[in-house]
């Protein structure tokens, strides 16, 4: 039986790019295995993931895939006085106004993809790929920028 056309270009296309594939596996294992040494790597460790200052940028994130829209009912001290100036401290969300939103619409995707809504994916699951996602990127990059040839 002969194999189609699409799967060998994407044969070779794999088989050209292999020191990259290694590498984004040589990460992910190392930072799954750095995660499971935290205690981290488990869904039933939710109240772990919650102390961390991702958690409420995953919970703006909940919100937007629920349909509250860009808003957090966790407030920062910080913004207690612009909330309070503006006469809006007593109401039940409030603008995530202290945050770049990227990482919180990323999350959000990553919520519609998965399915889930919880912390462990909105924190572990979001900066896991995005750690492995930057160290492959960075690898490639300097494999060009020193001549030698990253994914070619």
């Amino acid at each position: 039986m002969r194999v189609g056309r699409g799967a060998d270009v994407i044969r070779r296309w794999l088989g050209r790019h292999r020191d990259v594939w290694v590498c984004a596996l040589v990460v992910t294992v190392i930072s799954c295995a750095a995660l499971m040494r935290l205690g981290l790597l488990s869904p039933s460790n939710q109240q772990d993931v919650l102390v961390v200052d991702s958690a409420r940028t995953a919970y703006v994130a909940k919100n937007l895939i629920e349909g509250h829209g860009y808003t957090t009912n966790d407030l920062p001290a910080s913004l207690v006085g612009f909330y309070d100036q503006s006469g809006r401290l007593d109401d039940a969300r409030w603008l995530n106004a202290d945050r770049f939103p990227l990482a919180a619409y990323a999350t959000a995707i990553l919520y519609a993809v998965t399915g889930r809504h919880d912390a462990w994916t909105g924190v572990i699951l979001y900066n896991l790929i995005v750690f492995v996602g930057f160290l492959t990127a960075l690898y490639v990059l300097a494999r060009r920028v020193t001549g030698s040839r990253a994914g070619t």
